[in-house]
């Protein structure tokens, strides 16, 4: 309750937008796009929200700058469902500032700041998001009942502004990407993701000869921070603090647990110390509960009742 006003009013719209949404066919969706916490993705990510920075601006040249670089980003990564998550969480961001924010376009500046230690992969549709709905209020004001809004919000721009359709040019592309200090984003980012740590002994746990706790994703219950970084591993990502419930007990990671894509497990690194109740590993203690204990066979480790 010591939260401001305003803050509070933004959050519970936010999450009323949640409650309704399917009612104008806007799905509630994950996100997909894990290539947002890889180095390139990144980087990418960082050149569209500063040129969504200037488009604010009223800068038009600077919306075509966030598209073009946005349309190679998509390119790269085809598997992405990036505009289909800035609908579920950007709008429901647009909806929370819109009837907050005593100034929508400073606010939705401000939230498109990059800070080079936090995640993307859950977190990007927030900002850019609700950057591309502040634009449309102005490029297409009836966009908000267009029935075409499920296919996103790139697509509203698109169909009513065809300046802002993308076509691919090489020449122009590198022109783009050195007026956005490109070489220099990837560099700081190659240094970041250094700060991690040793990266391959998790990757090295999708490895079926690696020894590892393996809980099998029956009924688990989780908790992380959205704005994490997510490392993303073949057919997995790594977490870097996760919270796991199930009627076995509670795990809590705080230096990393991979998750795989389907959902199907968690792996963690292999135990130190087991007792009767505790199991304790790098940066991780799992907390049993009665009637249940940890069993090993060929290196996987695994909880099952007693």
């Amino acid at each position: 309750m010591n939260t401001p006003c305003d803050e509070r009013v933004n959050l519970l719209t936010h999450e009323i937008f949640h409650l309704h949404q399917n009612d104008i066919g806007i799905e509630n969706t994950l996100s997909a796009n894990y290539h947002m916490d890889e180095v390139q993705g990144r980087a990418l990510l960082q050149i569209e929200m500063k040129a969504l920075q200037q488009a604010l601006d009223r800068d038009s040249q600077s919306l075509h700058d966030a598209l073009y670089i946005r349309a190679y980003r998509q390119s790269l990564y085809l598997n992405n469902n990036e505009d289909l998550y800035e609908l579920n969480e950007g709008l429901a961001e647009y909806t929370g500032v819109k009837l907050s924010a005593t100034n929508l376009r400073e606010y939705v500046k401000g939230r498109l700041n990059y800070n080079i230690k936090r995640g993307y992969t859950n977190a990007f549709g927030y900002f850019t998001g609700s950057a591309y709905a502040t634009l449309l209020d102005e490029l297409y004001p009836k966009w908000r009942y267009d029935k075409d809004l499920n296919k996103g919000m790139i697509y509203l721009i698109q169909k009513t502004n065809p300046q802002y359709i993308v076509i691919q040019n090489d020449t122009f592309l590198k022109e783009l990407l050195d007026t956005y200090n490109y070489e220099q984003i990837l560099s700081d980012e190659e240094d970041e993701l250094k700060s991690f740590g040793d990266i391959v002994l998790f990757e090295d746990l999708l490895k079926p000869e690696t020894s590892k706790i393996c809980i099998t994703n029956n009924r688990v219950n989780f908790t992380y921070n959205p704005h994490d970084r997510v490392i993303a591993l073949n057919n997995a990502v790594l977490l870097r603090n996760m919270s796991l419930m199930g009627e076995w007990g509670q795990i809590n990671a705080k230096n990393g647990i991979v998750r795989l894509n389907d959902w199907s497990a968690f792996y963690l690194l292999p135990p130190k110390e087991i007792t009767s109740s505790i199991v304790k590993g790098d940066d991780y203690e799992i907390q049993l509960n009665k009637g249940w204990k940890v069993v090993e066979e060929n290196g996987v480790y695994e909880i099952v009742k007693e």
